[in-house]
């Protein structure tokens, strides 16, 4: 399989869930720009090394888009800007259609400090502590630790929006 086939295969298998990442962080026209960004890297990583480097290449693309959110922070030398995280982003149907509790946890999760809500978003898209940990340069007993104040935190935040989970 050439290089061009596999990367066509990692841009196909993970191109939704790199924009949905970043779409949850940033407004969209940034979120567009970083998913290029990210797969641009993984496309110059690819033609340099003539493979990828991990066996989980969800774990690699996601470190990439990882590092590539870092960057584009320390350039902005800011907090990023904090789009409007609504509901429809994360369930992707309006709100006429949406339950109260999906709601509530979109709201929960916008009032997230941005790096716990990072932590939970690489969760959700599947990534393990240990490839978490990669991503922040931290160990997978780090990551652990850090999810688990993200989780603690987001509960409390659904909580504050009248949602209880047993």
């Amino acid at each position: 399989m050439t290089s061009k086939n596999i990367f066509d295969k990692v841009y196909n298998d993970f191109f939704k869930d790199v924009y949905s990442y970043f779409s949850l962080c940033f407004d969209i026209d940034t979120a567009e720009d970083l998913t290029q960004q990210t797969f641009l890297g993984v496309w110059r990583f690819m033609k340099e090394k003539d493979s990828l480097p991990f066996s989980n290449t969800r774990a690699f693309v996601f470190r990439c888009a990882v590092n590539v959110k870092n960057d584009y922070l320390r350039r902005k030398q800011a907090r990023p800007k904090e789009s409007r995280l609504e509901a429809s982003m994360l369930f992707g149907y309006t709100y006429s259609h949406q339950t109260t509790q999906q709601i509530a946890v979109g709201e929960a999760l916008k009032a997230l400090d941005f790096e716990d809500r990072d932590v939970l978003l690489l969760k959700n898209m599947g990534l393990s502590s240990s490839d978490i940990g990669k991503a922040y340069g931290i160990s997978a007993s780090a990551a652990r630790s850090k999810l688990s104040k993200a989780r603690l935190a987001f509960r409390k935040e659904l909580e504050k929006q009248g949602v209880n989970i047993e």
